[in-house]
């Protein structure tokens, strides 16, 4: 039977340590790239339903009416 010292549980726990530390990051990524996904749909949303600005020229219409009714 074999025993354990000291420097295999210490590797053992250093890399559950790493592991962990991979896990953390690999998941920060995702929540990062979840974020940037849902903002570039919420900005193409907000574009595709944004109106359209439409100007109107109230005096040139009057005019036009006034000279089509009194020539």
């Amino acid at each position: 039977m074999e025993t354990l010292n000291s420097s295999d549980s210490r590797s053992g726990i250093v890399h559950s340590a790493r592991r962990v530390f991979r896990f953390r990051w690999k998941m920060a990524g995702l929540a990062v790239a979840l974020v940037a996904v849902n903002a570039g749909i919420s900005a193409l949303m907000v574009e595709w339903r944004m109106p359209d600005v439409v100007t109107f020229d109230m005096k040139g219409t009057i005019d036009r009416f006034m000279d089509s009714v009194f020539p």
